[in-house]
């Protein structure tokens, strides 16, 4: 499980969270495994930064990690802040689901080729569960993992899918 005690750092924590999401997601195809952590790029400029991979029966899941820490004036209910993040992963959601579409639309970039995919499909991870709009909360991603969870259920989705 991820645990974050010690790490006063917003930046150490968000490192901390992606590395921790490098090892139960994975792709079996080794072509793919190149893209995780690297800016993408097409016709010269950055378009995002895939954050890790995976790949289960010929869907590929692009993963954006945000490190929105659970903290003791979220978990008060502060209106401002849980409005906050709940407005800033939707922000991510949304954004992501465009990049996405952008890649399906155009699989092949300036430095990348995901033209071998068959299912391209985004999720954005977060470290806790974190309240959000009931249509962000209700997007799937695949059977069984909506396009925003957390750490814990994408977890939990990829040890049932041969992770």
């Amino acid at each position: 499980m991820l645990s974050y005690s010690g790490y006063s750092s917003h930046c150490c924590f968000t490192a901390l969270f992606e590395e921790s999401l490098l090892y139960p997601v994975h792709s079996s195809r080794d072509s793919l495994k190149c893209y995780r952590e690297r800016h993408l790029r097409l016709g010269g400029e950055p378009i995002g930064e895939v954050d890790a991979i995976a790949e289960f029966d010929g869907t590929c899941i692009l993963v954006s990690c945000k490190s929105r820490v659970y903290t003791a004036v979220y978990d008060m209910g502060r209106h401002n802040v849980v409005r906050n993040t709940a407005d800033h992963i939707t922000r991510a959601v949304e954004n992501w689901e465009a990049l996405v579409a952008k890649l399906r639309r155009i699989p092949v970039g300036d430095n990348y080729d995901l033209s071998v995919v068959k299912d391209l499909r985004g999720a954005v991870i977060t470290p806790s569960v974190m309240y959000v709009p009931i249509e962000v909360a209700e997007k799937k991603s695949v059977a069984g993992l909506r396009y925003y969870s957390s750490f814990g259920e994408l977890e939990v989705w990829v040890s049932g899918n041969g992770g």
